[in-house]
């Protein structure tokens, strides 16, 4: 790799070793200025050959997205949903506690209401409880007389969870982008595009993705149809701050959740802009360093379930006090992030030698910012890194990989060794 200053490109860009893919692209077609010859190969190199591969990854529109029943448990999850509704049954849904599960599990809070569907959003506490669809989240569930728990963000490796709703005569949904464990027992529903059956044509949606195709799907067969704006304003924020390829439908969701999160008039969402000091126009970078940092905190230094009531809350003062709470606890969060990435870089430094995998443990750590340090250390050293708060015998963390390095499949073989475990090929 090289560094090049020519044909007009800046000295930072580097330019990539070998030819790129074969593309029928010119800077004729694509109707840019000569100056801009090199953009060819460069949306080669990502996967982009054709004319209308084009248009979708520099344009993308709604109607790039696919049918929502094209998922693998779709229509049943909706058959039984509006069953629930004609029967007055109370839905739970068990999401979880990041950016990415909480505006999932406000997208589908949002959707039942529209749809008469009676609903109670359950989040875990990261302390209390640790992540996940868990048998603590059932007791609940059957102790406020539900019929169905729906899962956002969550529940492919919950079968224990799931098998004991069942037994307790609670039907279950699970809506998950996290990689499946084992199978789960047939009555269970699944949408999730990692399944081995699926034929989705896409698989990177995140968790506020798939919530947003559950509430479309329940939506349009419901007769009461959302502007898809309305919805992607919040799943937008889960795409992004989850870091899922921004490509495909995600590319979508982003594009067009931007534009509708800049021109949004709700309360929680115009408090949150306010407390971020977001400046119009709205980019990516605004979801992944100013807004889902803060909703992220209330799940990492108190409840997330503070950070969901913003996003449903419909009155401007009281939104501007929860945003005012979320920007403490982000404050917060950065000293408590602070201690642990200095802590493990000293151990780092002082290692005779840098091992393959950086595995590092303390009792004085804040279990809710080891997953950020964790993915600060990685990006330093280039190592996976998993790193872990001690309490009460039990060590729990999250791990951040780098490229070309499956951490979960890494991991799966060490399952009998775990207590709990789930996540994706970079982070766990």
């Amino acid at each position: 790799m090289s560094e090049v200053a020519t044909a007009g490109l800046p000295a930072t860009w580097v330019r990539s070793e070998g030819s790129p893919p074969a593309s029928d692209l010119t800077v004729e077609a694509l109707g840019f200025a000569p100056h801009l010859s090199f953009f060819p190969a460069l949306l080669a190199r990502r996967g982009v050959t054709t004319l209308e591969e084009a248009r979708a990854f520099l344009d993308p529109v709604i109607g790039d997205l696919h049918d929502p029943f094209l998922l693998d448990g779709m229509d049943a999850a909706v058959d039984r949903l509006l069953r629930a509704r004609d029967g007055g049954e109370r839905v739970v849904i068990v999401g979880d506690y990041d950016v990415d599960g909480v505006s999932a599990t406000a997208i589908l809070v949002a959707v039942f209401g529209a749809c008469g569907i009676q609903s109670e959003p359950i989040l875990p506490h990261r302390v209390h409880d640790g992540y996940g669809f868990q048998k603590v989240q059932v007791e609940r569930a059957a102790e406020l007389g539900a019929g169905v728990i729906v899962t956002a963000d969550c529940g492919s490796t919950s079968i224990e969870a799931a098998s004991e709703a069942l037994a307790r005569g609670i039907d279950v949904v699970v809506t998950d982008h996290h990689l499946p464990d084992r199978p789960h027992d047939r009555r269970v529903i699944e949408i999730n595009p990692h399944q081995e059956s699926s034929g989705y044509p896409f698989r990177h949606l995140s968790g506020s993705g798939l919530a947003f195709k559950l509430a479309s799907a329940l939506a349009s067969r419901a007769g009461r149809p959302v502007a898809p704006e309305l919805l992607l304003r919040v799943s937008c924020l889960g795409t992004i701050a989850d870091m899922v390829p921004l490509e495909g439908e995600n590319r979508v969701i982003a594009r067009v959740g931007l534009e509708a999160l800049a021109s949004t008039k709700a309360p929680g969402l115009t408090s949150l802009m306010d407390v971020a000091g977001v400046r119009l126009p709205l980019d990516a970078s605004d979801v992944g360093f100013r807004l889902g940092p803060r909703i992220n905190a209330a799940g990492r230094m108190d409840s997330a379930h503070v950070a969901l009531d913003l996003l449903l809350e419909r009155d401007f003062t009281r939104a501007a006090e929860i945003a005012a709470q979320l920007d403490a606890w982000n404050a917060e969060r950065r000293q408590a992030e602070l201690k642990v990435v200095e802590e493990a870089q000293t151990w780092v430094e002082d290692l005779p030698e840098l091992p393959a995998i950086l595995v590092a443990a303390s009792t004085e750590w804040h279990r809710g910012v080891v997953g950020i340090a964790a993915g600060r250390i990685a990006r330093r050293y280039h190592r996976p890194t998993i790193l872990l708060a001690e309490e009460g015998g039990l060590a729990t963390g999250s791990g951040r990989s780098v490229e070309g390095i499956h951490l979960h499949g890494f991991l799966a073989d060490w399952r009998d060794r775990l207590d709990r475990f789930g996540g994706h090929a970079q982070a766990i």
